[in-house]
């Protein structure tokens, strides 16, 4: 049985959160700091974060390593990217996040999407080949002031974000 209540209950946090965040950041957006790994013991990302989509079908699961690596996990995909984070947030709170795709297993994410993106190329033979591009990705990311909470965004703005994750408790990877 389904607990519509509870369900709402969880929007309706994520909402206020949303909107807690882009008040306490209401300043004039810039552009974003260039991404520099951070010192080990202040980066803010690193650690176990978690999120599950409103009706459970899907967990997606981010393990940002202090070597710079980071675990995607979200359904049936599982991929490992480097990263780079900048020093500070911007004056409108997101850190921008530099991604670049080291392996991936080729099955589709929670939103149904696949990583490898392949095109076909022909060869100096007339054979036609698939190559993956370059997936490097920027990504914005706007943690809570407790810092337990974290959104992710497309663009430096709460228009494209999924989220919140919550920081699991234990190691701090």
């Amino acid at each position: 049985m389904k607990y519509p209540t509870f369900t709402f209950g969880i929007f309706v946090s994520a909402l206020l959160f949303a909107v807690s965040l882009s008040q306490a950041n209401a300043q004039t957006p810039t552009q974003p700091s260039t991404p520099v790994i951070k010192p080990r013991s202040a980066n803010p990302l690193r650690g176990q974060w978690s999120w599950k989509q409103f009706d459970g079908s899907c967990n997606e699961t981010l393990r940002y390593q202090r070597d710079g690596e980071l675990l995607d996990i979200s359904e049936k995909s599982i991929s490992k990217w480097t990263y780079q984070i900048s020093q500070s947030p911007s004056a409108a709170g997101f850190y921008r996040v530099l991604e670049t795709l080291i392996s991936d297993n080729g099955k589709p994410d929670c939103a149904g999407n696949l990583l490898a993106d392949k095109t076909l190329t022909t060869s100096a033979k007339g054979n036609q080949e698939a190559t993956t591009q370059d997936r490097t990705r920027s990504r914005f990311i706007q943690l809570s002031p407790a810092g337990n909470l974290l959104l992710v965004c497309s663009a430096e703005s709460l228009n494209a974000c999924f989220g919140p994750l919550t920081k699991e408790p234990g190691e701090n990877w």
